[in-house]
């Protein structure tokens, strides 16, 4: 038993700075992905008057924020709606949803693994440190691609004003900066090379790690079980 502990203080000591990063690059990645205001367009429009009025706005990759400077029904500033169907969404556009979702489904997969490893001993630590390696390094991949956004025809001057703001109102869109929910994907892929890097150290530290003798514990009742062997 002594043996097993030692070996589980030094597992736990390189292995949990890997999984504090992992959970601190996952909320980050969920908040960028879902955010509405992934970046913030810059546009302008004719009033009735003829002047032309430049006006900024909240975008993401799924919905965009309320606007008070148009005559529509969408004035509400701090909620999220979604794009017309008339929008069209280009490759670039695509591309980000769809990796955003693929961070998403990476971050799950290491969270599982997570859950599968700490409550119900599935697979060994040098495992878990691999996987939870191997999909980080994938998470930074397709966290950095949601950056294809900016490139996106809703970023520039071929958008379509009218059909995203559903207005008969004139207007030019004119260029994009990285809003709130930008820059929080940029420290998400940040953090995520940060836990790449621990669970990469620790799936090399852990590999050189005598592991204990399998520790056989004997069941006191011995209609459910005679003897089960722990995992480590």
């Amino acid at each position: 038993m002594a043996e097993f502990m030692e070996y589980r203080k030094k597992v736990m000591s390189v292995l949990l700075p890997a999984m504090l990063m992992t959970v601190v690059a996952t909320t980050l990645s969920s908040i960028s992905v879902g955010s509405c205001a992934y970046a913030t367009m810059e546009s302008s429009y004719m009033t009735d008057k003829g002047l032309g009025v430049e006006v900024y706005r909240d975008i993401g990759l799924w919905g965009y924020a309320g606007y008070s400077d148009l005559d529509s029904a969408k004035t509400d500033t701090s909620e999220c709606y979604e794009y017309p169907d008339g929008v069209h969404i280009d490759g670039d556009w695509e591309a980000a949803r769809v990796t955003g979702g693929l961070a998403e489904t990476s971050i799950a997969i290491i969270f599982c693994s997570l859950l599968l490893w700490s409550c119900c001993n599935a697979f060994t630590s040098l495992t878990m440190s691999g996987i939870l390696a191997f999909f980080s390094f994938f998470t930074i991949i397709f966290q950095g691609c949601t950056f294809l956004f900016l490139k996106s025809d809703l970023c520039s001057t071929s958008g379509d004003f009218q059909a995203i703001f559903e207005t008969d109102v004139a207007g030019e869109i004119k260029d994009c900066e990285l809003s709130w929910g930008g820059k929080t994907s940029i420290a998400a892929t940040v953090f995520w090379f940060v836990s790449f890097a621990l669970s990469a150290n620790a799936f090399r530290y852990i590999g050189t790690l005598e592991r204990p003798v399998d520790i056989i514990v004997v069941s006191a009742e011995p209609l459910i079980a005679t003897d089960e062997v722990a995992a480590v």
